[in-house]
């Protein structure tokens, strides 16, 4: 499934992910989401399935960013900052 594209604060375009996606975006959204300790390295599979859901909304809840399940600019951005706090 094509996502939609988005400019980042950093002027990267990053697609808006939902579930259902798949593909080398999300593979990288679970990596980080790996990194950061939202998700289980068993539940890798660049398929943005439940798991994954769950995982980008305790993210977000924890970043205090609307808790929706679906990573647009706004959660890439903290997803690409978090590791600088």
């Amino acid at each position: 499934m094509q996502a939609n594209i988005e400019p980042t604060a950093t002027g990267i375009n990053m697609p808006v992910l939902k579930n259902g996606d798949s593909g080398e975006a999300v593979r990288l959204l679970e990596q980080l989401l790996i990194c950061y300790g939202y998700l289980s390295p068993k539940e890798f599979d660049a398929y943005f399935d439940a798991d994954t859901k769950k995982a980008v909304e305790a993210f977000q809840k924890a970043q205090k960013l609307t808790v929706d399940g679906v990573v647009g600019k706004l959660t890439w951005r903290a997803l690409g900052s978090a590791c600088k706090r």
